[in-house]
């Protein structure tokens, strides 16, 4: 039940100040947290770089990390630089591949064991 309420409580948050003044909250009323909070308050922020590189759904499971591009392939994201900053990162970056299945496009990591190793992977597509 407080799983299910934290979740709610994270899903409203918009900003990584608003996280950080959430965790530090978390911290001062239960002191600190356990890995799985880490991990859940990670996820969000995992979210949020997903949404910005241009992925619609991520799914962590089996230690791989698999990221799907929005559905409408004739998109214009897939003509912009956001896009072709995935592309540039993937010719750099020989642990990810990009794959299609059932007409969806997504990128997918192996060995990946934690939410924190995930953000790891994707920030460089977000540097300039």
């Amino acid at each position: 039940l407080l799983h299910i309420a934290l979740s709610q409580t994270l899903d409203e948050l918009k900003t990584e100040e608003e996280l950080k003044a959430f965790e530090n909250e978390l911290i001062d009323r239960f002191g600190a947290a356990p890995p799985e909070a880490k991990e859940l308050i990670n996820s969000i922020r995992l979210r949020w770089i997903g949404s910005e590189i241009g992925f619609e759904k991520i799914v962590m499971k089996q230690e791989r990390f698999i990221a799907y591009f929005i559905t409408n392939q004739e998109s214009p994201y897939f003509q912009s630089p956001k896009f072709q900053k995935v592309l540039g990162f993937l010719q750099t970056n020989p642990k990810a591949q990009m794959k299609e299945r059932n007409n969806k496009l997504y990128l997918t990591f192996g060995g990946v064991k934690s939410v924190n190793e995930a953000i790891q992977l994707l920030k460089p597509i977000l540097e300039e």
